[in-house]
């Protein structure tokens, strides 16, 4: 009873993670114990510190990230749409990603840095169907289901085209370097990168027990691989559910 072909394209634009002036050359009062001097102390024996403005980590160049999309799909529907739904395939590239990346000692007045990084290609099927089961003059019963399978990857990160270059993502504790994933060409955002676990002959994690990869009888960075695993879910769906009287 239907049957709709569905074409689209389009290009937009999103500046969202870009703070006020964050191209510009400015400077900041510093807090931190490191950019603070002691001038002595007050009446009750407390210290007075100065406060000093230190220059801002900045990028003149950043801009906003730009995504394109393509979609092509089409709606059906039979038995005069008491059963419909939908097909479609999109493919989206994302050119420009905006990320806080660690900038090389002495490049910079940080060690992170917002920046325009690279590009991310996002693309899936997506699929519907929705039923009416029950249709009289005075009950309505209607139910569907809804799915989208994605798969997102990296496609470049910098401007050398380096296939090991990694930004290191994912906070596990306080301090530099304390990260648990890698942003890497090839990969999924957030791929966590970890050593090789070992397991027993029930499949059961040995507690401390990691691979030795190079061999040196100690675990260090060397040992780390990319799992190939990422927090980011590459399928949704959902159910919905609708009854109605008079």
């Amino acid at each position: 009873s239907q049957l709709k072909l569905r074409l689209s394209a389009g290009m937009t634009g999103q500046q969202d993670g870009i703070d006020d002036y964050v191209h510009l050359a400015r400077y900041g009062l510093s807090s931190d114990s490191y950019t603070r001097y002691q001038m002595g102390t007050d009446a009750d024996g407390k210290p007075i510190y100065s406060y000093w403005l230190t220059p801002q980590a900045y990028d003149p160049d950043i801009k906003w990230e730009t995504t394109v999309n393509y979609n092509v799909g089409f709606d059906y529907g039979f038995f005069n749409d008491r059963l419909s739904g939908t097909f479609g395939l999109y493919l989206r590239d994302t050119r420009d990603l905006l990320n806080r990346v660690t900038t090389p000692m002495g490049s910079n007045y940080g060690n992170v840095v917002l920046t325009n990084i690279g590009s991310i290609r996002n693309k899936g099927v997506e699929f519907s169907v929705n039923g009416i089961p029950v249709q009289t003059n005075d009950w309505s019963v209607q139910v569907g289901f809804n799915c989208t399978f994605q798969d997102s990857r990296f496609t470049k990160l910098n401007s050398t085209d380096d296939p090991n270059y990694a930004v290191e993502v994912g906070d596990i504790s306080k301090g530099t370097g304390s990260k648990i994933g890698r942003h890497m060409v090839g990969y999924e955002p957030y791929t966590y990168f970890a050593p090789q676990q070992i397991y027993d002959e029930n499949g059961h994690p040995i507690q401390n027990a990691l691979v030795d990869r190079d061999n040196d009888d100690e675990i260090t960075l060397k040992d780390f691989r990319m799992t190939g695993k990422s927090p980011l879910p590459n399928f949704f769906y959902g159910l919905n559910f609708k009854a109605s009287w008079k």
